[in-house]
């Protein structure tokens, strides 16, 4: 497992304002992909909790200095 984590963990949450459809994305956690390519461990910071906290944690790959997504 590398010192790094290779992944970002999102909570997503969709809302609507003045009737347009938005998406909160709050960073929630780090992931680091496992030798053998075929899973994570996980370290999660917060996680919202409650009536209000209704949406989707989404793990995205960090990307690497350089690349045109950074």
């Amino acid at each position: 497992m590398s010192n790094h984590p290779t992944h970002r963990l999102f909570f997503a949450q969709t809302y609507k304002r003045h009737g347009e459809e938005k998406t909160q994305w709050i960073d929630c956690g780090a992931a680091w992909q496992q030798k053998d390519g075929e899973s994570f461990t996980l370290s999660v910071q917060t996680l919202p909790i409650g009536f209000f906290a209704e949406g989707r944690l989404v793990l995205r790959k960090i990307p690497e200095v350089g690349d045109p997504e950074a």
